[in-house]
């Protein structure tokens, strides 16, 4: 069993609880149609003692997002609630925190988002429009809990001020939240390493350890949620439009810092393939050159690339036994429900050798953003051209960073030839600033649709359509045409 300073739900209690006052664990017996029983507690090991046991008894179990001043409760028929877990009786709070549901309750109603994964990318919209800091997610077992946790405890009403603010930011950007909780300093909320009971199955309540290491903020951080309540929820639909730079919490992350990580990832990009990425990244490709047998943290690190991949399942399936792919799948699931991909900053922390030889080094933050695609389509059939067959197209860099990319032309033959389906005839090199398009125009020799006629003891060129593919792979080619030549044969 961990001792309570190694344990995850005590580190996680510790992050977001004030260090003062009295902590409130609310329990609840199965099947119980009444309210909670809260037990009083002075120390944040003491209130994960009394959580765990009740869990471990199949209570339905909640810890206080705040701490409290009297371990007092009200007598039974009191009119006027001024102890226990009441707004009257908090302390303070060390945390701003929202409720995201998903999935649908107990008597089959839909929640605001289908599933958890849904949630965790209106998150990260929000986060991206709104420029707050990364926070700690923890799976409720069906929804998603987001805290951002503060470098000092702040008073009822100062908290308050703040949180309304964040309830306004949230409507105006249409994230779907619990709107009393957001802004109700006496709110519970399930504790990470315990159980949610409902919905007729248990279901984990967890937290990932890497969030576990997200910086405390100090409130000068959320100045933006003051101008948010003061401005009320205008509607806005969607996010679209002008969003500003995220920030970077606390300063620039450290060299394989989990902020760096999260920060990281919480950057969208293109579409992805992982054939293509494991030839362009070193680590990646050394994973794929050893068969997945890595160090654990190297391998999930692997992972945390692969989950954002269009063919991530199938790639890592490749790299192990069957009797782990079901485990790989939930890793994956788990990843993009929680996270973003895996950082340059975080495989280099593991593996530091192959990231000091690499070429992108500096340049991208995490290998996903080595899938640059060419985005447009073949302005049109290949033109037959003197001297040969000229192909025109576009290359989009669709990422945020300056990139090169190699456009490749292949050619595919009629099949009664009997030649390989598809040969490479050209390419280029284009270099390209963000959001940058550029247009490439190649022409194909004739000895591109050449082939050795073996009756004839002679090059020739078959009559008949030849396709005419682009893409930076020959694993990849989005982009097709096809010309008609006479052909010498």
């Amino acid at each position: 069993m961990l001792a309570p300073a190694d344990n995850i739900s005590v580190r996680f209690l510790k992050l977001v609880l004030p260090e003062q006052g009295y902590y409130i664990a609310a329990v609840k017996r199965p099947g119980s149609k009444g309210g909670f029983r809260h037990i009083f507690t002075a120390s944040v090991e003491e209130l994960w003692s009394v959580l765990e046991e009740h869990d471990r008894n199949g209570w339905e179990t909640y810890h206080a997002c705040a701490s409290f001043k009297e371990a007092l409760s009200d007598p039974p028929g009191a009119t006027q609630k001024r102890l226990g877990r009441t707004q009257a009786n908090a302390l303070g709070a060390k945390a701003f925190w929202i409720d995201l549901d998903a999935g649908k309750d107990d008597k089959g109603k839909a929640k605001p988002y289908s599933t958890q994964h849904e949630a965790a990318a209106a998150l990260k919209r929000f986060l991206k429009a709104t420029g707050l800091p990364t926070p700690v997610l923890v799976s409720s077992g069906y929804g998603l809990h987001v805290y951002w946790p503060l470098a000092e405890m702040l008073d009822p009403a100062t908290w308050k001020r703040y949180a309304e603010g964040l309830k306004a930011l949230c409507e105006k950007h249409g994230l779907h939240t619990d709107p009393a909780r957001t802004a109700d300093i006496s709110s519970v909320l399930r504790t990470p390493g315990t159980h949610n009971h409902k919905r007729g199955t248990t279901a984990p309540v967890s937290c990932n350890p890497e969030f576990l290491q997200v910086q405390q903020q100090p409130l000068e951080r959320f100045a933006t949620l003051l101008d948010a309540g003061r401005q009320g929820a205008a509607p806005m639909t969607g996010l679209a439009g002008p969003q500003p730079a995220r920030a970077r919490a606390g300063g620039a992350a450290k060299a394989g810092s989990v902020s760096a990580d999260l920060l990281g990832g919480l950057d969208d990009y293109p579409p992805a393939f992982a054939a293509d990425i494991v030839n362009r990244c070193g680590q990646l490709g050394e994973i794929r050159d050893k068969r997945g047998a890595v160090p654990e943290p190297l391998w999930h690190a692997a992972l945390g690339v692969l989950a954002f991949c269009e063919d991530g399942a199938a790639v890592a399936h490749s790299w192990s036994d069957p009797e782990w792919h079901a485990a790989i799948d939930e890793k994956l699931d788990r990843v993009r429900q929680l996270t973003g991909a895996t950082t340059c900053e975080k495989l280099q922390s593991l593996n530091p050798t192959v990231c000091a030889a690499c070429k992108h080094r500096g340049a991208i933050k995490s290998p996903i953003a080595l899938a640059t695609r060419q985005s447009a389509a073949v302005s049109g059939p290949g033109v037959a051209a003197p001297g040969g067959v000229k192909v025109s197209f576009d290359v989009t860099n669709t990422g945020r960073r300056p990139g090169t990319e190699t456009p490749q032309i292949y050619v595919g033959f009629p099949p009664s030839i009997g030649e390989p389906p598809q040969r490479l005839a050209a390419f280029a090199k284009v270099t390209l600033a963000p959001g940058e398009t550029q247009p490439v125009t190649l022409t194909l020799p004739p000895a591109a649709f050449s082939f050795w006629d073996i009756e004839g003891h002679r090059f020739a060129t078959a009559a008949g359509d030849h396709t005419i593919a682009v893409g930076n792979s020959s694993r990849h080619l989005p982009l097709r045409a096809s010309v008609h030549l006479a052909g010498t044969r």
